[in-house]
């Protein structure tokens, strides 16, 4: 079921600008290529950080960060839609007050800037259908380079972590968890650049195809489940749309109702989903980590243990969940608002879920009320964020490309204009008459 679309941009060649943001996509948010001590460690490790959070890069991507302003013509704004992650980036920053590691706090901290930053200026930057593609393309690129490393280098491409994720493919990513996330949400960017019609289906069959395979070599359930949920969701609130708009809020009662009722019929069977899935019910140890948290929150539910927990390896709280939870490995909560709460306190913990949420019912609210196809990709992606928030990090060290995605995805919100029903597609009047491109 494709959305229709407006008219179809004339083709133009990629420049040089095109290409730095492909290898910032794709080496920057998507995390790829980590120090070789990484992939040589033995297993997986959590202590090398990745090269681009080195400060040599940080100063790399401001730089071209300043470029693309430079070069906008005054486009690219850094007011307006997300306001609050400012104030959440703020709070990061600020609890090196009371860290017990206030150096490592800040440096944490400092990835968020370029990360956050970037969300603005390409939503701001490109128009959606040269974003989009460039985004795939850089997904398409980090599959290839996965496959090619994971079949002819096994001893980089591939995990090392023993149990039922042995042998599962991780590519140029440090863990498989991350693998699976980069492909499912480049799978979700694809599904939306062929939905609006910004992308045609055979290359959107050609991208896929590497994208899925490395997704389903992963073993990463929780992506997987995620980004079948978000496309279906996706797919019925597109189905209400047609219907007369009296009817639209009774038929989303009724899908939530149903989504519900799906997960409580899951949890009644929640023993007998886990016996034909082939996994356990501690959700491979995730259960025990999030009780320690749990009880490790309410010593500072306010102000959180401060930023960058995990990566000071003295750190009192971090070593009693590991102890408690049974993993010294752990380098998270394996769960989004755990984390964040128990991290940074109550108030990023409500940004955070705040943002999320509207993320989620202005898409819906564009799509269903203001025919605005482009929404489509932020309903995607938002219903992919709360599900997959259950189980891994989206928004804190060591795993923050989330923050790129949901600051993206607000921007755009912002900066666009939804279409006024019944009069067509009306594209944003700064985008009306520039010439898009097309990678076919």
């Amino acid at each position: 079921m494709n959305l229709p679309a407006g008219r179809v941009p004339k083709k133009t060649s990629m420049n040089v600008i095109d290409f730095v943001t492909v290898f910032l996509l794709f080496y920057y948010i998507d995390f790829s290529f980590y120090p070789l001590e990484s992939y040589l460690s033995g297993g997986e490790s959590e202590v090398a950080l990745p090269v681009p959070v080195t400060t040599l890069s940080l100063v790399l991507v401001s730089l071209l960060i300043f470029i693309y302003v430079a070069k906008s013509n005054g486009r690219v704004k850094f007011l307006g839609g997300v306001s609050l992650i400012y104030i959440f980036v703020f709070f990061a920053f600020f609890s090196f007050v009371w860290s017990t590691d206030a150096a490592m706090t800040i440096k944490r901290a400092l990835r968020y800037l370029p990360t956050m930053t970037l969300g603005i200026v390409f939503a701001q930057y490109y128009p959606l259908r040269k974003i989009l593609r460039l985004m795939v393309l850089a997904f398409f690129i980090s599959a290839c380079v996965g496959i090619l490393l994971s079949v002819a280098v096994p001893t980089l491409g591939i995990s090392r972590i023993g149990g039922a994720y042995e042998g599962a493919w991780r590519g140029v990513q440090v863990h498989k968890n991350f693998t699976g996330d980069i492909m499912a949400t480049g799978i979700l960017i694809l599904f939306g650049a062929w939905m609006t019609k910004n992308l045609s289906s055979l290359l959107a069959a050609g991208a896929g195809l590497p994208m899925a395979l490395m997704l389903i070599m992963s073993s990463s359930g929780t992506a997987l489940m995620a980004a079948v949920a978000a496309i279906a969701v996706s797919l019925s609130i597109i189905a209400i749309r047609p219907m007369p708009k009296k009817l639209r809020p009774m038929l989303l009662v009724a899908l939530l109702c149903f989504t519900v009722g799906t997960f409580l019929a899951l949890y009644m069977n929640i023993e007998l989903f886990f016996e034909n899935a082939g996994r356990d019910m501690t959700f491979t140890g995730r259960t025990y980590i999030w009780t320690a948290v749990w009880e490790k929150i309410w010593e500072h539910p306010i102000i959180g243990e401060g930023y960058g927990m995990w990566s000071s390896p003295n750190n009192n709280a971090n070593l009693w969940i590991k102890m408690m939870s049974g993993d010294m490995g752990t380098a998270h909560s394996h769960n989004t608002w755990l984390d964040v709460w128990l991290q940074l306190g109550i108030v990023p913990l409500g940004i955070i879920v705040y943002c999320c949420v509207y993320m989620l019912f202005a898409s819906v609210y564009r799509l269903l009320w203001c025919g605005d196809n482009e929404a489509v990709i932020y309903i995607a992606l938002a219903v992919y964020i709360w599900i997959r928030s259950f189980f891994e990090i989206q928004f804190t060290d060591p795993w923050m490309a989330g923050i790129f995605w949901l600051t993206w995805s607000l921007t755009r919100l912002k900066v666009t204009k939804p279409r006024v029903a019944g009069r067509g597609a009306l594209p944003h009047p700064r985008h009306r008459n520039m010439r898009m491109p097309s990678l076919a």
